[in-house]
C-alpha cells in the first residue's frame, strides 16, 4: 500500500514538473512559470504572482502592481509592450527563449516543452506551408508596433500575390 501511494505521488509530481518553465532574470534571480491551458502564473523572486492570459497570438501579463504588459507572438519572435511604453523582444529557439529588454539587459527562459506559446507556434507552422511572417526587431533597428503591423500586412499581401516577402 505504501508503495502504491508513493507511486501515485511520483506520477502527480512528474505531471506538475512538466508544466513549469524557469526564467533566469538579469540580476541572477529566478522566476517560475506554471502553465495551465490558456493561463500561466509567474511566481516572481519576491513571492508575488503575475497571471498571464493567452488568447491566440496575444498574451496579457498582469503585473503585481496592477499594470499590464502585452505580448504579440509572431513565429520565433515576440514583442512585449511594457507598461511604460517601451518594448522588449523575445527570441524563441526550441526550449529556450531569450528576452532582450529595452535597456539592453537579457533574461533567459527555459521551457519544459509544455509551453502554450510553443504549441501556438507549432500549430501555426503546421497549419500552413507558407513561411512564417516575422518582423525582426533589434535594439539598433527597432520599429514601432504600428510600423511592424504595416510591414507584416505588406508581406502578407505580397505572399497572396505569389511574391516572396522580403526578409531582413
Amino acid at each position: 500500500m505504501k508503495r502504491l501511494i508513493l507511486l501515485i505521488l511520483s506520477f502527480v509530481s512528474l505531471r506538475i514538473a512538466v508544466s513549469q518553465s524557469i526564467i533566469v532574470n538579469p540580476d541572477g534571480t529566478h522566476s517560475t512559470i506554471f502553465h495551465n491551458g490558456n493561463t500561466s502564473t509567474i511566481v516572481n523572486p519576491n513571492g508575488t504572482h503575475s497571471p498571464v492570459f493567452h488568447n491566440g497570438n496575444i498574451s496579457t501579463v498582469v503585473n503585481p502592481n496592477g499594470t499590464h504588459s502585452t505580448i504579440f507572438h509572431n513565429g520565433n519572435t515576440s514583442t512585449m509592450v511594457n507598461p511604460n511604453g517601451t518594448t522588449s523582444t523575445i527570441f524563441h529557439n526550441g526550449n529556450i527563449s531569450t528576452v532582450v529588454n529595452s535597456n539592453g539587459t537579457q533574461s533567459t527562459i527555459f521551457h519544459n516543452g509544455n509551453n502554450p506559446l510553443q504549441k501556438t507556434n507549432q500549430n501555426n507552422a503546421n497549419a500552413s506551408a507558407e513561411p512564417t511572417d516575422s518582423v525582426k526587431l533589434t535594439k539598433r533597428d527597432s520599429l514601432s508596433i504600428s510600423d511592424a503591423g504595416k510591414q507584416l500586412k505588406s508581406s502578407k499581401r505580397k505572399a497572396k500575390r505569389g511574391k516572396e516577402p522580403k526578409r531582413e
